[in-house]
């Protein structure tokens, strides 16, 4: 009889180890579940501010000034050279289109990017860039290429001044970390030029039939 009540009370301590045992396998997946989905998280915030290189399919634009600028002077001139806004305007629809990270010339865009123009100088990330430009940007390939491709859009009035543009499909892009300073200087407000136009709205593009 006292076998019995040992066995049962055996048995007892076993479903119960069994119950907890099951209990701390649901919490430690359930920890699993949260810090994994802590990681992706991370991953993709740090891939947004251009901490990491980044791979994967998306577009190709290379875009130089129309050949007519060498033929005119003065403000005429002026319209048929690549402007900064040209390219925070590229930037802009790429981003608003899905793409999820984009370079000009090399220099990786991330929230902190500046695009600025001193003078005929455009510096990216405070690198000095110029024709030609070559813009990748890593996203559905097709979408992209269909939002840059769309009717009215920069890469079409570009195209009325007979700027030098190609839009390309690649299946992988290697894109660089952000290389410049991830600090906002605190001293004054950022101005308009100093801060990606993904923020910002659309400047006017400066090739006007005026």
């Amino acid at each position: 009889m006292k076998i019995r009540v040992d066995n049962q009370a055996l048995e007892e301590q076993l479903a119960a180890l069994q119950v907890e045992t099951a209990q701390l396998e649901q919490e430690l997946s359930e920890r699993e579940g949260t810090e994994n989905t802590l990681f992706k998280e991370l991953e993709a915030y740090r891939m947004m501010a251009g901490m990491v290189a980044v791979s994967g399919p998306g577009i190709v634009i290379h875009l130089n000034d129309s050949p007519i600028a060498k033929e005119v002077a003065g403000d005429e001139k002026e319209k048929y050279l690549v402007h900064v806004q040209d390219l925070r305007s590229i930037v802009n629809d790429l981003f608003l289109a899905g793409a999820e990270a984009i370079a000009i010339n090399g220099q990786r865009i991330s929230p902190v990017s500046s695009l600025r123009c001193i003078g005929p100088v455009i510096y990216v990330n405070g690198v000095v860039v110029a024709p030609p430009f070559e813009i990748q940007a890593i996203g559905d390939p097709e979408v992209l290429q269909a939002a840059m491709n769309f009717p009215g859009g920069i890469l079409e009035i570009l195209r009325k001044f007979t700027f030098q543009v190609s839009v390309k499909k690649e299946e992988q892009l290697q894109l660089p970390s952000f290389s410049g300073d991830m600090q906002i200087p605190q001293t004054a407000a950022p101005q308009a030029a100093d801060v990606p136009d993904v923020i910002l709205e659309k400047d006017a593009a400066s090739h006007d039939q005026g």
